[in-house]
């Protein structure tokens, strides 16, 4: 059973926030930098990686939320994750 944590509300998905003390300041640095970043994608790949990364599932936890294949989400987490490295590096250029 996993340990309660607090929830927040991002981009229309709840996701586990296991942020603490001395962490809150990355966390706040992380989010103002990722947020944009992750607006820029499409629902679709942004769904998938809320759902893998903030939400803490698996792929088929995802794929079976989202109604698509497991191989669909690892197609458009790899793309989404592609995107967010090119935006990223755009940014800091």
């Amino acid at each position: 059973m996993r340990k309660p944590h607090s929830r927040r509300e991002v981009i229309g998905v709840t996701y586990h926030d296991p942020v603490s003390g001395a962490d809150s300041t990355e966390a706040v640095h992380n989010a103002l930098v990722t947020r944009p970043l992750l607006r820029r994608l499409s629902p679709e790949h942004r769904a998938v990686l809320v759902h893998i990364y903030l939400c803490d599932r698996s792929i088929k936890e995802t794929a079976v939320i989202l109604g698509v294949p497991a191989g669909t989400v690892k197609s458009r987490q790899h793309n989404a994750l592609r995107k967010l490295r090119t935006a990223a590096h755009s940014e800091a250029a």
